[in-house]
């Protein structure tokens, strides 16, 4: 199902286009991947614009080369990949992002024992760690699998600023 390196990417069931959002001190661009497969599904890439080195996050990138191409075209270093549950349309493209992206911090719950591709880091339900002036705290949310975790993500050099929740399928919106 994944997109093959350079080759485009299957439209998007209701043609949804990647969009940045957001704040400087937390931009947010949606990437939608897998095209008509489980009707579409997002990764997201978050980094701080008034980052030097231009580090990023990103989030349950199950098809990875549009989400690479998008890393690229905002001219960021991806550094930490965030998964919110170890089923395919999440954690599918970890092992080959990983392969392209040499140090990468695989992260996801404590509690997914073992089923995350390529997994480097767990974290426990409100622990944070951080990604230059990004802040990311899990928070273990069993239901949808038993190591579902939601990830907040929020930024030290605005504190007051809205925070972002990626909920994985822990929330449906009209669909996934």
């Amino acid at each position: 199902l994944h997109t093959r390196p350079g080759e485009p990417q299957a439209e998007q069931i209701g043609g949804t286009l990647p969009s940045v959002m957001g704040p400087r001190e937390l931009r947010i661009k949606v990437v939608p991947i897998l095209g008509a497969a489980f009707g579409g599904n997002y990764a997201y890439l978050i980094w701080d614009e008034d980052d030097p080195d231009r580090r990023a996050i990103v989030v349950d990138p199950a098809d990875p080369y549009p989400v690479l191409r998008a890393a690229e075209e905002e001219r960021l270093n991806v550094e930490v990949l965030l998964t919110t549950h170890w089923h395919f349309d999440h954690s599918g493209g970890n092992a080959t992002f990983a392969r392209e992206v040499p140090g990468l911090r695989v992260v996801a719950s404590d509690r997914e024992r073992g089923r995350v591709p390529a997994l480097t880091e767990r974290l426990a339900d409100e622990q944070t760690i951080a990604v230059g002036r990004l802040l990311v705290t899990a928070h273990s949310v069993p239901g949808h699998t038993l190591g579902s975790a939601v990830f907040q993500i929020s930024s030290s050099a605005a504190p007051a600023a809205p925070h972002a929740a990626f909920t994985g399928d822990t929330l449906f919106c009209g669909g996934c």
